[in-house]
């Protein structure tokens, strides 16, 4: 994840471009299809925008490393998010962290309109 490219576009919006490069995402798409294939993932509506929600494969997850991706992704991922709000709203990361068990969308689930 790259946390390099920050550029404030406001107070409280930040834009990090190529958080993930588009071969990375690519392969995310490829794992999460796959998953939707097999039925072991299913999207489900959420209530805005046509935005679809869904659980997240775990660690090790046997579709993830044949793509080629790091067998913790996923968790990589949850993990540059937390420090990337942290640096939006400058506050520590743990403050953040303490959030997600709090939030509707939990800590394994990802926004398929964010992909």
């Amino acid at each position: 994840m790259n946390l390099e490219n920050k550029i404030r576009l406001t107070k409280d919006i930040v834009l990090y471009e190529n958080f993930l490069s588009p071969e990375i995402s690519a392969k995310l798409v490829k794992v999460l299809d796959k998953h939707a294939e097999l039925g072991t993932i299913s999207w489900m509506p959420i209530s805005f925008y046509e935005s679809y929600s869904s659980v997240l494969p775990l660690d090790n997850d046997e579709h993830v490393i044949a793509e080629g991706l790091s067998p913790t992704i996923f968790s990589e991922i949850k993990d540059a998010i937390i420090d990337a709000v942290a640096s939006v709203h400058d506050i520590d990361p743990k403050i953040v962290s303490d959030w997600i068990p709090y939030t509707k969308m939990g800590t394994r689930s990802i926004c398929k309109s964010s992909l």
